[in-house]
């Protein structure tokens, strides 16, 4: 078809999809042509040329700049309606074209989001679809009821670098996201859309399903902070509803559990009635939240001109202040801190409890002289900075006088790492976005820069105006249990604690709508298969995926213990973040061609830097936790990869295996490797046939498949060759079908590691010379070709000729000799066992030429499968009457031996002299072998008698003469011609003294190997190309192996495969 015909063709409205695409076309690439406006026809339809305007798609670099396609109005309504048609065509091929991704368009993007790209009207900008769903996130409960404990413990100095830490490392992880997302257009799906697109299905799943299980815990993270906040701050006394006090640790422990079940619930139906609802309460959550971070703020700045009086009772020891609880001052710190023994009449709280309890093994009553009653809160004015520079690490779980002792910097570095998740809320929203690729970038880091300076500026001011010793007290038990910063807000402690809840209530919201469907979009991926019942939606809802969220964040509440959530939940998102960094990082490592980033401030040290810094939170914050986290990631990936993800998505980790596979066939050179580190790499072609009533390809011989696993135990590299006849441009499909099919038998086969090639040619047999010549590269090339043996090669004879069939057969045999390699003819192959057929009994050798060992290799790998591994080998050996058979057997035995394989040998006695002449030669192999290697040919010449007709039995078998006539039997010969009969008459009486030795040899063989499971026996040399002498070999062969019940005829390549060295 000529250019013009094409684009005719393709320019007709008939020949299109919706998508502009050609309809009908097969294969992988959809190619569209695009024509101008044709000036004759401009001039036929002037009419038309009025209701349309010329589409120029032009590239720019701001996708707001791109044309918009409008319709101009005009008064003829059926040349408009027609012009309308026209226009969502071309829309429909803009589309696709900018979602356009390896050659095929993207047809799951639909399934996650319906975001029209040439539309405006409800696209979100930065502000609103960005920046502030990132804020919201990134500012949790975390920020009101463990930052000032953070800094307390830490210190000024070390409490920077651990919020600094923190915060630089989603600094760099927002640097490497925006990479992403202005590398091409950025369709819908959110960020698990870019992360899984860029990581590819097995890292990229594994990856997402770890995102989605951070996102599940963290929203009953949110609920379990909620829950400490009523209970401890709110209404520690009204809500007590069993058990010992709130201050009991387990006890507070049960109220959580049984509070955050009940907030989990509530939140789950407000969730349940769909994502509008939530919409509606998040602006009402992020203003209060902001409202809050102002007053406190407010309040630190106003303590620099009137401090709060906020009155602490401590006791100075050692120069180390030790803080009081408020209860066991019966909550009124003022009048009983001091170190009286009587009060109004009665014993003094603390002379009571240091005097008579003694509660305390730090403080005893003596050190009463040194109670102090002191402000908490001395404000800027009175700045606490020297004080609270150093920090005041105490082991963990340890109580000083009633207080729980703070933990190291390692846990506290967990606990406060989750304050800075949450860079990810505005991708997430990607398909409701006016231009993402401006949008992520911009929002996602201004909204980390301004949370980390919001944290950065609380925490320092909060250190420089309250006493550090009060600020370690984490539960607020030395000031009646409020929150430290309640008490310094501004205008009241009320507006912290509505802030607080409603913190937790929007961020918890944020994660059980955002999970769902997070797990909603790995299911619709069909890369998991267990989850394909979360595809489903209910009233627009992933009511499925919902139910599941609610169990995971209901484990984070069981768990009780905040502390404990807030680093598991820190080590999957580090694992989303260390991800987001790699890829890159090896992208640009790589030098992906289609890694272009428009961002200009990336550069590829800082995702190294990233991934580098995610890695040391991880494993600083709880090494236990990080190697848990890794192991299910490596659980997850492994059950994708064995579950055949097939999807082509253009991952930049594609590019790694790339990589190292040109590294390593360059370091491998196509010298033969050494004897110690030979391996079968097995070249096997298929008869593969079409059944037309079942609509499916079939191999002829299956079993071929389950030899090959199980001689490869699933390892090794194994390649399926099968040939079609006809024409590549015409059987294109059918060969793409067919590779299919192989690669499917191949992991239903369990052969892991293998490849497929399918070539089409005009001839058959030039096609399996052509693969055996091309098939591999360098050192990983086949040197082991298996082939089916002709079962029905008496049909190809005929009255004066062979079928070409034949002399094809063994030219190619013939090629693989030349090649030197190893060649594996399979006989009765339908009767081989399955991967499931456990064979117990005997695989017996024939050692009758010498191969390099090959035999022994063969037998030994095949042992070392399940279904072979019951099987005893035995070595069968044939030598002549005056060679002393005993003496041969017990060299042979210790032979065996230094092989390391366990082998029972067999020496054979036979008179025949034909027989013993082919079977000296290699017996003899073995004499002198105690020192030496006998197979390592190059350390030592063999001197061995040879007969003078060894060679014309099996290694060059039959004569190669031109005229050779043979029939099976001589009762049915035939001759040809008078003038052929006188130079027939000398070879037929070779050949049939050469078919007795064959005929006794098989007798022998099965009277032996009746009871073998399979026998390998050598394979004789192909005579040099010859028409009668090729079908005289085939029936030498056959007659050879007649009657056995498996056999594998094995020739070698003419090198060492096996050594007794070490």
């Amino acid at each position: 078809m000529s250019l013009d015909s094409f684009a005719t063709a393709v320019s007709d409205p008939a020949d299109l999809n919706g998508t502009g695409s050609i309809a009908g076309t097969k294969g992988r690439f959809k190619v569209v042509h695009i024509d101008e406006i044709d000036e004759e026809t401009t001039k036929t339809s002037e009419n038309e040329q009025q209701n349309h305007q010329d589409i120029k798609p032009s590239f720019v670099r701001d996708r707001s700049q791109i044309p918009t396609i409008e319709l101009i109005k005009s008064d003829d309504d059926e040349n408009n309606t027609e012009a309308q048609l026209a226009i969502e065509k071309e829309a429909g091929f803009l589309k696709n074209l900018y979602d356009y991704q390896g050659g095929t368009f993207m047809s799951n993007i639909d399934n996650l989001s319906t975001r029209p790209i040439l539309s405006s009207g409800t696209q979100l900008n930065t502000l609103f679809g960005v920046y502030l769903p990132c804020v919201q996130n990134i500012i949790g409960v975390i920020v009101f009821i463990r930052l000032y404990w953070v800094i307390g413990v830490s210190g000024i100095l070390q409490g920077m670098l651990i919020i600094g830490l923190c915060c630089l490392c989603t600094f760099l992880t927002a640097i490497s996201l925006a990479a992403i997302a202005t590398n091409g257009i950025v369709p819908a799906g959110g960020s698990y859309f870019l992360i899984s697109r860029s990581l590819g299905p097995a890292v990229g799943g594994a990856v997402g399903f770890l995102f989605y299980i951070g996102n599940a815990l963290a929203g009953g993270l949110y609920v379990l902070g909620a829950s400490e906040i009523l209970l401890k701050y709110t209404c520690p006394n009204k809500c007590h509803l069993f058990g010992p006090s709130i201050e009991n640790q387990q006890s507070a422990f049960n109220h959580y559990r049984l509070y955050g079940t009940i907030l989990l619930c509530f939140l789950g139906m407000i969730v349940f009635l769909g994502i509008k609802i939530v919409s509606r309460i998040a602006p009402f959550t992020l203003l209060i939240v902001f409202l809050s971070i102002l007053s406190i703020l407010v309040g630190i700045i106003k303590s620099a001109i009137t401090p709060i009086y906020l009155p602490i009772c401590i006791i100075e020891k050692d120069h180390i202040r030790h803080l009081l609880k408020s209860s066991v001052l019966k909550d009124n710190v003022a009048r009983y801190c001091h170190s009286n023994v009587t009060c109004d009449g009665d014993l003094c709280p603390l002379q009571q409890v240091f005097c008579v309890d003694n509660i305390s093994s730090t403080i005893v009553c003596n050190d009463l002289g040194n109670v102090r009653l002191i402000n908490g809160i001395p404000g800027l004015k009175n700045s606490q900075f020297s004080n609270n520079f150093k920090s005041m690490h105490i082991e963990e779980g340890k109580i000083q006088n009633g207080l729980d002792g703070d933990p190291k910097v390692e846990v506290v570095i967990g606990i406060f790492f989750p304050s800075v998740t949450g860079i990810m809320a505005g991708s997430n929203r990607s398909g409701d976005l006016k231009d993402p690729s401006q949008s992520i970038p911009r929002g996602t880091i201004l909204a980390v820069i301004t949370t980390s300076i919001i944290y950065i500026l609380i925490a320092f001011l909060l250190a420089c105006s309250i006493q550090g010793v009060l600020l370690r007290d984490r539960d607020g038990l030395s000031v009646n249990q409020q929150l430290v910063e309640a008490v310094i807000a501004w205008p009241s402690p009320y507006v912290i604690t509505i802030g607080a809840l409603s913190a937790c209530f929007g961020a918890g919201l944020q994660c059980l709508i955002g999970a769902p469907r997070l797990l909603q979009s790995v299911a619709k991926d069909d890369i998991m298969p267990v989850l394909t019942p979360f595809q489903l939606t209910f009233r627009n809802e992933p009511f499925r995926a919902l139910l599941v969220t609610l169990f995971l964040s209901e484990i984070s509440v069981l768990v009780a213990n905040f502390d404990i959530v807030t680093t598991i939940v820190s080590e999957f998102f580090l694992m989303c973040y260390l991800s987001v960094n790699f890829v890159c990082f090896l992208q640009t490592l790589l030098q992906e061609p289609s890694w272009r980033p428009r961002f200009h401030f990336y550069h590829w040290f800082l995702s190294l830097l990233g991934v580098i810094v995610c890695i040391a939170i991880m494993f600083i914050s709880s090494w236990l936790m990080a190697l848990i986290t890794l192991a299910v990631g490596a659980i997850v990936y492994l059950y994708i990869w064995y579950s055949g993800a097939n999807k082509e998505w253009g991952e930049g980790l594609k590019g790694l295996p790339i990589s190292i596979a040109h590294v390593a066939l360059s370091h491998l050179s196509d010298q033969a490797s050494h004897t110690k580190n030979f391996r079968p790499q097995i070249l096997v072609f298929l008869k593969c046939l079409y059944n037309e009533s079942q609509h499916r390809w079939m191999i002829e011989h299956e079993n071929v498949l389950n030899l090959l696993s199980q001689l490869k135990a699933g390892k090794g590299l194994v390649i399926l060759a099968t040939v079609i006849e006809g024409r590549y441009d015409k059987k294109r499909d059918v060969a793409e079908q067919l590779r299919e099919y192989l690669k499917e038998q191949m992991i239903i086969h369990k052969i892991l590691n293998g490849f497929v090639d399918v070539l089409v040619t005009n001839n058959v047999y030039d096609g399996i010379n052509s693969i055996m010549q091309t098939s591999g590269v360098s050192g990983f090339r086949p040197n082991t070709v298996m082939f089916d043996w002709p079962s029905s090669w008496q049909k190809y004879q005929v009255e004066e000729h062979v079928d070409d069939a034949i002399i094809s057969y063994l030219d190619s045999i013939r090629l693989a000799e030349n090649k030197k390699f190893a060649i594996l003819l399979l006989k009765n192959i339908d009767s081989y066992p399955s991967l499931l057929e456990i064979q117990s009994g005997y695989i017996d050798i024939w050692w009758i030429i010498y191969d390099g060992g090959l035999l022994f290799l063969l037998a030994f790998l095949l042992q070392q499968h399940p279904v072979w591994n019951k099987c005893v080998l035995r070595l069968f050996t044939i030598c002549l009457p005056n060679q002393e058979p005993e003496s041969r057997q017990r060299e042979l035995e210790e032979y065996v031996y230094n092989l390391r394989i366990q082998a029972e040998v067999h020496t054979i006695t036979v008179a025949d002299q034909e027989i013993s002449a082919f079977t000296k030669y290699r017996t003899m192999t073995v004499v002198n072998s105690k020192d030496t290697n006998p197979f390592d040919i190059k350390k030592q010449h063999i001197q061995i008698e040879r007969e003078s007709h060894l060679q014309e039995i099996f290694q060059n078998y039959p004569p190669n003469g031109d005229r050779i006539h043979y029939t099976f039997t001589p009762s049915t010969e035939r001759t040809f011609k008078e003038k052929r009969l006188a130079h027939t008459l000398v070879e037929d009486s070779q050949v049939r003294k050469k078919m007795h030795s064959a005929a006794r040899l098989n007798q022998i063989i099965l009277e032996r190997s009746s009871d073998a499971q399979l026998v390998l026996i050598n394979l004789p040399k192909v005579p040099r190309t010859n028409t009668n002498a090729d079908y005289a070999y085939i029936e030498f062969v056959d007659q050879l192996c007649s009657g056995i019940y498996r056999c594998i005829l094995v020739k070698g390549g003419g090198r060492e495969v096996i050594t007794i060295f070490s």
